[in-house]
């Protein structure tokens, strides 16, 4: 193997003394050459981000977006309320998310709708439940009308009649504990989501898992 002697520069990397090359400049740099070398560089793609307030997309710590509004029962702070209907045991049929602000009247025909074709006692498969209970938050003159419409049976509280409570008593319990179920997961215990359809899926989720833990204890116990 044949070797040339190369002239050597003042630059040491480990004990040993670099070759000069003939594309440095000088001083042994290459800031006077590298711009010529480097070229133009254009643009491949557009990156896809957009501009945003003050230059972001999101605000750090901005978790309130359209799917949030005014509590009334808690000075007006930005949060969410969920919507529930249940069977007789207390089994999650049926949820919704919304701001704080919508009354329960408005999403009460959604929710009834929303009800899956359920087996009675003796197997028969029925597309809408025979009675529907609910406080006087829902017994709005629209809401009874629809309902019986509907072909079923409202039983539910006169609106402003009573002066506390619902009067359904021991009725009225089932769907508070179903709510307690949903209160118990804390990534929904309060509303930490930037968009209504992640907190909407989670919310179906543990509607799910309510009705796979009561289904497992049947299948255990059976």
């Amino acid at each position: 193997m044949a070797t040339t002697a190369l002239p050597r520069a003042g630059l040491w990397v480990a004990g040993h003394r670099l070759a000069a090359l003939p594309r440095l400049d000088g001083g042994g740099g290459v800031a006077r050459v590298a711009p010529a070398c480097a070229g133009r560089i254009g643009r491949a793609r557009a990156s896809g981000l957009v501009p945003g307030r003050h230059g972001c997309p999101v605000p750090a710590g901005a978790f309130w977006g359209a799917h949030t509004g005014p509590n009334p029962t808690d000075r007006a702070k930005a949060g969410c309320k969920r919507h529930l209907i249940v069977d007789a045991p207390g089994l999650p049929l049926a949820v919704r998310t919304t701001p704080a602000n919508v009354r329960d009247d408005q999403r009460a025909l959604e929710l009834v709708r929303a009800v899956p074709p359920l087996p009675d006692a003796r197997g028969v498969r029925h597309s809408r439940p025979m009675c529907v209970l609910g406080d006087s938050a829902y017994g709005v003159n629209y809401v009874v009308l629809s309902v019986l419409l509907m072909g079923i049976v409202p039983l539910l509280a006169k609106y402003q009649r009573r002066p506390h409570g619902s009067g359904l008593g021991r009725w009225r319990y089932v769907v508070e504990r179903t709510f307690s179920w949903f209160t118990a997961r804390r990534r929904i215990s309060h509303c930490y989501e930037k968009r209504w359809p992640h907190f909407q899926a989670f919310h179906d989720l543990t509607a799910a898992l309510i009705c796979f833990k009561r289904l497992r204890r049947l299948l255990h116990d059976f």
